[in-house]
C-alpha cells in the first residue's frame, strides 16, 4: 500500500472541472488499495483536515480575491509552508493538477527537496484570457516557476495532445504521457424512458421545449457570453454554474448546483454545447456519457479529444453557434445521443483513467527489492493462442523491468519435468500425461504445484485461466502466497457442434469449482467485462493489449485475402470456422478473386479440409500452420479483411483482431463475447450474429468489394488500437496491480 499526496487549489464542494476529477481520482486511487491525501484551499469549504470516505482531505485558509475576474488563483496563508512540508513528507509519491497555482509551485519545491517523486497533470495549457495583463502573467509563469515545476517532475501527464504540445514548449526536456480525463459512466448515463420530463418537472423546466445545456461558469474562456448570444425561437437555453443576469433573453439560469444534479440535467437536455478555448472541459464527456449530443468549439485543446460521431465542431461565432444548434435539433436526436453515449463508454471512462493513472504512480515508488512473480499458465509458446501470447508478453516486460523477476510454470506433455531459458524468461513446465481435450492434466500436481512455490519464494502469483484445472488448482494451494487469478473468458460452454459431456463437465466445472476459486484468489483481473471474473464485481478490467510497433501499417499492397489466426482444432471449434468455411462459397459469387489464408494447426484442419472440398472452395483455402510472431504481422498488414467467427462468450477478447486493428486492417467479427468491444459496427469492421454464415460472407463482401471503405475501416482500426490498447500500459498496470495486492497481502 502505497500514500499519495494530491495537490489540487481547488477541491469540491467548490464546483468544475478539475475539482470533479480531482475527486474521483482520489477515491478511484482510494479505492485501487491506496492511502491518499488532498491538499487543497479551503474556498467552498470551512479549513481543516477530514476524512471524506476513506480520503484524508486537508483545506487550508486562501482568498482569492481574483475570482470576480475570472482568475483562478487562491492565494493561500502561510500555513502552507508547514503543512504542506509535512505532508510530502508522509507521502511516497505526490501528483500536482496544473502547475500554475501557489500549492503547485510549493509542493514541486518540496518534493524536490525530500526527494519526494511527483508527476504533473496537465489540465489546461495558456488561456486565452481576454485580460492582456492576466495572458502576460500566465507567460511568465510558463517561462519561468511553471517550467521549473514541469522539468522537475518525474512525469507530466497532459489531458490531451493540444496540451502536450504547449507543455513541451514551455519544458522540452519533460517527459510526457498523454492520459485523458475520463467519467463515471454508469453516474452520467442517458435517461431512462419517461425520466426526462420527471426531472423537468423537478427543477421546473420547460416539458415541452428543445433545451440545449450550458455547464460552467460564466467566465471569458468557457465562452459564456457567445452562448448566451446563440438565443433562438427553436429552443432555450438552460445555464448552469450561471446565476441569473439582469437582463435574461429568454433563457434560464439554474446558479451553481452539486454534481447530483448536474448529472440530471444533462439527462433533461436534448442537446450540449461548449464554447470553451484553450481547455477540454469535463463536461463535454459527462453531457456525452448522457447521451447528449454536442456542438463544441472548433478550437485545438477540444478537437485533441477526438470525440468522434457523438460531437459536431463549429466556428464559434453567434450565428454559427444557432444555425448549427437548430440543425441539430431538427435531425435525429437519438441516433446522435446514442454516439456520444457509446464514444463515451468507449474510449473516456473514469476507471481506466484511475488504472492507467495508477500504474504511472506505482511505477515511481522505491523498491527495495525486485517483486518476485510467478506466472502459471496451462501452456506457454511455441503453443500458439491468444492466452499463450498474452503471458509470454507479460513474462517479457517483467525480465526486462528492473523492479520485478519473473518465473513462468506452465506444463508440456509426458512425463518429465523441464526447465529451460525463453529469451532470458525462466520457464518451468511440468509434466502432464494426461489431457482431456485441449485441457492438459496431472493429479500430482496438487504436490508438486505448492512444493515449487515455496521453493521459489515469490511474492505473489498470476494465474491463467481458462483452462479447468491448473490455474485454479494454484487458488486452494498456493504455499500461503497470494494469488492473482487473471480470467481470459466467459462461459467456456461451447455448445453444439461440441459433445454434450464436455458442456456438462464445464458447466459444472463453472458452478461448483470456479466461484469458490474465485474467492479464494486474493485479485482478480477480467481481460473484459464479458469475463466471469468481472461478475464477482472485485475484478481490475485490464484488457489484452499488442505491440504497437510490430503490429503496424506497412507498405505491402492488400491482396484482396481473408485472414483468420487461431487454434484450428476439434475442441476449439466454438472458435466457428466451420462458419467461415460455409460463407466462402458465398463470397466468392461477389467476389470471385478471393482467398482464405488460415493461420493455425490443429485435428481438425483435415476436417475442414473436407468440408471446404464439398463445398467447391478447397482452392481457395491457402493453410500456412503455425506462423512466427513477424509472419503473422505481415499477414495481417498484408490481408484486405480479418475475421474471428467465434460462436460463445468464451472468447473474451478476441487478440488476434486487436492485433490486425494495430495493422490498419478493417477486422469482422461475431457479435458475442468480448469482440463487440473492439469492433464499432460499421466505423473499423462489422458485426455479424455468431453462426450465420450467410450475413458473415455479405460482411467480408462488403468490405472486399469497397477499397475506399475498407481504407476508412482501416484506418478507424489503427486509431481506436492505439488508443485503447497499448502493450505498454496494459504491462504496466498489470504489474502495479500485482505489487499492489502483494503489499496488502503483506500487510
Amino acid at each position: 500500500m502505497s500514500r499519495i499526496l494530491q495537490v489540487a487549489h481547488y477541491y469540491p464542494p467548490h464546483v468544475g472541472g478539475l475539482e470533479r476529477v480531482t475527486h474521483e481520482v482520489a477515491h478511484g486511487l482510494q479505492a485501487r488499495g491506496h492511502r491518499v491525501d488532498v491538499l487543497t484551499s479551503a474556498i467552498g469549504a470551512p479549513a481543516g483536515t477530514i476524512d471524506e470516505d476513506g480520503v484524508l482531505v486537508t483545506r487550508l485558509r486562501a482568498l482569492n480575491p481574483f475570482e470576480r475576474f475570472g482568475v483562478p488563483f487562491p492565494i493561500f496563508w502561510p500555513s502552507l509552508l508547514v503543512i504542506g512540508w509535512r505532508a510530502v513528507g508522509r507521502a511516497d509519491v505526490a501528483q500536482i493538477h496544473d502547475m500554475l497555482y501557489l500549492s503547485s509551485w510549493w509542493i514541486a519545491l518540496v518534493c524536490r527537496l525530500r526527494r519526494t517523486p511527483y508527476v504533473v497533470t496537465g489540465h489546461v495549457g495558456l488561456v486565452d484570457h481576454p485580460s492582456r495583463l492576466v495572458r502576460g502573467v500566465q507567460r511568465i509563469v510558463h517561462r519561468t516557476i511553471g517550467r521549473r515545476v514541469l522539468a522537475g517532475a518525474d512525469h507530466v501527464l497532459p489531458i490531451s495532445a493540444s496540451i502536450e504540445q504547449q507543455l513541451l514548449e514551455v519544458a522540452p526536456e519533460a517527459r510526457t504521457t498523454v492520459l485523458p480525463n475520463g467519467v463515471d459512466t454508469s453516474f452520467f448515463r442517458p435517461a431512462a424512458p419517461g425520466e426526462k420530463a420527471l426531472i423537468r418537472a423537478r427543477h421546473g423546466l420547460p416539458v415541452d421545449e428543445a433545451l440545449v445545456l450550458f455547464v460552467g461558469r460564466p467566465v471569458p474562456k468557457k465562452g459564456y457570453g457567445i452562448v448566451a448570444a446563440a438565443g433562438s425561437p427553436a429552443y432555450r437555453i438552460v445555464f448552469a454554474g450561471v446565476d441569473a443576469p439582469p437582463e435574461r433573453h429568454g433563457h434560464l439560469y439554474l446558479g451553481s448546483r452539486p454534481v447530483e444534479e448536474v448529472a440530471e440535467l444533462y439527462r433533461a437536455a436534448d442537446a450540449f454545447v461548449c464554447a470553451s478555448v484553450g481547455e477540454a472541459p469535463l463536461t463535454v464527456l459527462e453531457a456525452m456519457s448522457s447521451g447528449l449530443p454536442v456542438v463544441v468549439n472548433d478550437d485545438p485543446a477540444l478537437q485533441a479529444l477526438g470525440l468522434g460521431d457523438g460531437a459536431t465542431y463549429v466556428t464559434m461565432t453567434p450565428d454559427n453557434l444557432r444555425r448549427h444548434l437548430e440543425k441539430l435539433l431538427a435531425d435525429d436526436l437519438a441516433a446522435a445521443g446514442e454516439a456520444a453515449a457509446a464514444e463515451a463508454r468507449g474510449m473516456h471512462s473514469r476507471a481506466t483513467q484511475v488504472e492507467q493513472l495508477d500504474g504511472f504512480l506505482s511505477g515511481l515508488l522505491p523498491r527495495e527489492q525486485p517483486l518476485r512473480v510467478a506466472l502459471l499458465s496451462p501452456r506457454y509458446p511455441p503453443w500458439i493462442g491468444g492466452v499463450e501470447k498474452y503471458v509470454e508478453q507479460l513474462a517479457r516486460a517483467g525480465q526486462d523491468a528492473s523492479d520485478a523477476e519473473v518465473v513462468v510454470i506452465t506444463t508440456c506433455p509426458g512425463w518429465r519435468s523441464r526447465e529451460e531459458s525463453v529469451d532470458g524468461v525462466r520457464v518451468i513446465r511440468l509434466p502432464a500425461p494426461f489431457r482431456l481435450g485441449a485441457t492438459p492434466l496431472n493429479p500430482g500436481w496438487f504436490v508438486t504445484v505448492p512444493r515449487l512455490l515455496r521453493r521459489l519464494q515469490v511474492d505473489v502469483v498470476n494465474v491463467h485461466s481458462p483452462g479447468p484445472g491448473f490455474a485454479e488448482l494454484a487458488c486452494f494451494r498456493s504455499a500461503g502466497r497470494p494469488v492473482v487469478m487473471t480470467y481470459h473468458s466467459g462461459s467456456m460452454v461451447k455448445g453444439a457442434p461440441a459433445p454434450r459431456w464436455v458442456d456438462l463437465l464445464l458447466r459444472t466445472w463453472e458452478r461448483f469449482v470456479l466461484p469458490r476459486a474465485l474467492d479464494r484468489a486474493a485479485g482478480l483481473i477480467a481481460c473484459s467485462p464479458v469475463s466471469m471474473a468481472h461478475a464477482t464485481g472485485r475484478a481490475v478490467v485490464i484488457p489484452p493489449s499488442v505491440d504497437l510497433s510490430d503490429f503496424a501499417p506497412g507498405p505491402l499492397e492488400r491482396d484482396g485475402s481473408i485472414t483468420y489466426v487461431g487454434r484450428i482444432e476439434s475442441s476449439s471449434r466454438w472458435k466457428g470456422l466451420h462458419v467461415l468455411v460455409d460463407a466462402l462459397p458465398l463470397v466468392a459469387e461477389r467476389v470471385p478473386g478471393v482467398r482464405l489464408d488460415l493461420i493455425g494447426e490443429g485435428d481438425d484442419v483435415a476436417v475442414l479440409q473436407s468440408r471446404a472440398e464439398r463445398l467447391g472452395v478447397a482452392g481457395r483455402i491457402r493453410w500456412h500452420g503455425s506462423l512466427s510472431h513477424d509472419k503473422v504481422a505481415e499477414h495481417l498488414r498484408r490481408t484486405s479483411v480479418a475475421v474471428l467467427p467465434s460462436l460463445t462468450d468464451a472468447e473474451s477478447f478476441g487478440t488476434v483482431i486487436v492485433e490486425a486493428m494495430a495493422c490498419a486492417t478493417p477486422v469482422v467479427g461475431s457479435d458475442v463475447g468480448g469482440i463487440p468491444g473492439n469492433i464499432s459496427d460499421g466505423e473499423n469492421g462489422y458485426l455479424v450474429p455468431p453462426g450465420d454464415h450467410v450475413a458473415l460472407a455479405d460482411a467480408l463482401a462488403r468490405v472486399l468489394e469497397n477499397p475506399e471503405l475498407a481504407r476508412r475501416m482501416g484506418a478507424a482500426s489503427r486509431e481506436i488500437a492505439v488508443e485503447r490498447f497499448d502493450l505498454d500500459a496494459r504491462n504496466a498496470a498489470t504489474y502495479a496491480y500485482l505489487r499492489s495486492v502483494a503489499e496488502g497481502y503483506r500487510a
